[in-house]
């Protein structure tokens, strides 16, 4: 199975402006120099948080028997997809229903004892009271004991509570089983979620209710739509860093055949800048600590001390520095 890798910072642009401004940045050209160059431009830049994460059932259930007895069949595997009412474990059906026939016989003599104290049995003296109301306190009991049993001979039969994936299986045929043990773990198909790896580095830039867009990796097509519900309050070392779990709810999850244990691509917005200068990467010029730009205007080209912000794919913002929207700036020297 492939390593989840750790969250990173992914920094990916898009750019707001009308499409015929678009192109500025592959759109260079050379100047009088010979060398090559862009315009300045006005857009948006937005930082993103691309990690991974992995399906799991939102609220796992532990199927039990209500039962006693011998297990003649286990009916599933982990893995295995059920409907509500499928079979998962069948006890010895036997016992069961010597049970009930046994139940069944002991209420025909109940009640035909009930019978004859309440006629008389056709005798001239009235069967006394206390032996009519024993009679019928018998048959009551003895209706009740057929219900039980019927109701056992049904519950030697463990159903599946709900559609779902089986993760896990408890038992094994031929053991004795006994009522409350676990028969198997389900994950309900309508209650999936994915848990989330955040890297340390990005918790302060995930906020709890934000938009994240969701690819369950076996269906790279199905573009899905999730929300982060909860960031766990500590943290596992992995890796040299640390990975904080987060819940991501999505609830077109179940319109693709997503299985817990597949891993998802998440890319979660963290940062935007809207209107930032934004000019590319090749026309910065680092120098220690500072970065400059060569700006060209009518005067001749001259050398601008800037300040950065955002990057992304190429992109860079500028936030400080005697820069305009629509100068040209020199991508090579």
């Amino acid at each position: 199975m492939r390593r989840p890798r750790r969250g990173r910072l992914v920094l990916i642009a898009t750019v707001a402006i009308l499409l015929a401004a678009v192109g500025w940045l592959l759109a260079s050209r050379r100047d009088d120099t010979g060398g090559a160059s862009a315009v300045v431009i006005r857009g948006r830049l937005e930082q993103t948080i691309e990690t991974t994460g992995v399906v799991e059932p939102a609220e796992p259930v532990v199927v039990h028997g209500a039962v006693p007895g011998t297990i003649s069949l286990v009916a599933v595997r982990p893995g295995d997809r059920v409907e509500r009412g499928d079979i998962l474990m069948q006890l010895d059906r036997g016992p069961h229903e010597m049970a009930v026939m046994a139940a069944r016989q002991a209420l025909e003599a109940a009640e035909l004892a009930e019978t004859l104290a309440g006629s008389g049995a056709g005798l001239d003296v009235a069967t006394p009271a206390a032996d009519v109301l024993t009679t019928a306190r018998d048959a009551a009991e003895a209706r009740a004991a057929v219900v039980a049993a019927e109701r056992g001979l049904n519950a030697s039969a463990v159903l599946a509570p709900a559609a779902g994936t089986v993760l896990q299986v408890e038992v094994t045929a031929g053991q004795p089983y006994e009522p409350g043990m676990p028969v198997a773990t389900i994950a309900a198909a309508d209650h999936l979620q994915i848990v989330a790896r955040l890297d340390q580095i990005d918790l302060p830039h995930v906020q709890l209710g934000t938009l994240v867009g969701v690819i369950v990796d076996a269906y790279p097509e199905t573009k899905l739509a999730g929300t982060i519900e909860a960031v766990a309050p500590s943290g596992t070392a992995d890796g040299g860093g640390t990975i904080f779990p987060a819940t991501v709810s999505v609830p077109d999850l179940g319109t693709i055949p997503a299985k817990p244990g597949m891993t998802v691509t998440l890319v979660i917005p963290s940062v935007v800048a809207d209107q930032a200068l934004i000019v590319p990467a090749e026309a910065i010029r680092t120098v220690g600590r500072r970065s400059f730009l060569t700006v060209m205007r009518e005067g001749g080209a001259s050398r601008v001390e800037i300040r950065t912000g955002l990057r992304a794919n190429g992109l860079v913002e500028v936030t400080a520095g005697d820069v305009r929207e629509g100068d040209r700036v020199r991508l090579d020297e």
